[in-house]
């Protein structure tokens, strides 16, 4: 049936999930007119944009990936995904909208040593019966949308996460480190969520603007619920795989990945960096000595 008047239309373009579904993207991601088309129209040729003249992101150069080898303790709280530089181009994977601030860094790749003890203080939001903050967005017809303010923080072997969302049979198929228990009755619960912290945009400009994090961090402004934050206490076990991902209980694609690595590995690194300045100054006098002489 084709409408006999204008009408509004709602589209979108971009990545979905692993389940074939629409992710929650940007704020900019979006109309802000109310735009109609007249299907009974023949022949007119006013259409200002298509398909074929939408410009190419793909010359956008992605933030360089952040970095955590040296840290016992860390903060974990949400903040934007940073559009086409931030999560999508540092993972692979399509966002959900948000992400993992750890450390007041977007996603960092953590690396960690087996047998040491780590401490993970989450404000990620602790009340599921309140599971949706609303935001306005401006169609042909106002609608919103629901944006979720639970999420526990776990460490699996999964790059996806969302635990809490999976089947039984998908469930079993991750492995979890820590953040999950079973209750008596053996159902899975996360124990790691807090109050409510969130970096927000103070500006209304795309992320894509920015050339590096750092620049765009400086355009986020820190707001927090009311109550007090979660602690995850992690003790690396001996048989952890070399490589696990801290992530989200109740959405997939919030987290990224954490290196494992042997006891010791930091204080070698350490005594590498320390030595070779050492063996620089030592090489430098040697040389100027043998010049001196001569």
């Amino acid at each position: 049936m084709i409408p006999e008047t204008e009408t509004s239309v709602i589209a979108a373009i971009g990545p979905l999930n692993a389940r074939g579904e629409a992710n929650a993207h940007e704020r900019f991601d979006k109309t802000t007119e109310d735009i109609r088309i007249d299907f009974t129209s023949r022949n007119v040729h006013e259409c200002t944009n298509s398909l074929y003249n939408i410009p190419d992101s793909s010359d956008l150069k992605p933030w360089t990936p952040a970095v955590i080898n040296d840290k016992d303790t860390f903060s974990a709280r949400i903040g934007p995904t940073g559009a086409k530089r931030g999560y999508s181009q540092i993972t692979g994977s399509s966002s959900w909208g948000i992400a993992w601030y750890i450390n007041d860094l977007l996603i960092p790749e953590i690396t960690v040593e087996r047998g040491q003890t780590y401490t993970f203080i989450v404000e990620g939001g602790n009340d599921p019966s309140n599971p949706a903050r609303q935001v306005i967005f401006s169609f042909a017809v106002t609608s919103l949308k629901l944006y979720y303010m639970y999420h526990p923080f776990y460490i699996t072997n999964s790059p996806e996460g969302g635990f809490g969302q999976k089947n039984k049979d998908e469930q079993e198929q991750q492995m979890i480190f820590a953040g999950v228990k079973e209750d008596s009755k053996g159902y899975p619960y996360p124990t790691a969520a807090g109050r409510y912290c969130e970096w927000v945009r103070t500006t209304v400009d795309n992320a894509d603007n920015y050339e590096t994090f750092n620049d765009f961090f400086k355009t986020l402004e820190l707001k927090c619920d009311m109550g007090e934050p979660a602690k995850l206490v992690w003790t690396v076990e001996e048989s952890t795989p070399n490589l696990v991902y801290y992530q989200c209980y109740t959405h997939n694609n919030l987290g990224w990945k954490i290196h494992v690595v042997d006891a010791g590995y930091r204080l070698q690194k350490n005594d590498v960096s320390q030595v070779l300045p050492t063996f620089a100054i030592l090489l430098t006098s040697t040389v100027a000595v043998f010049l001196f002489s001569r």
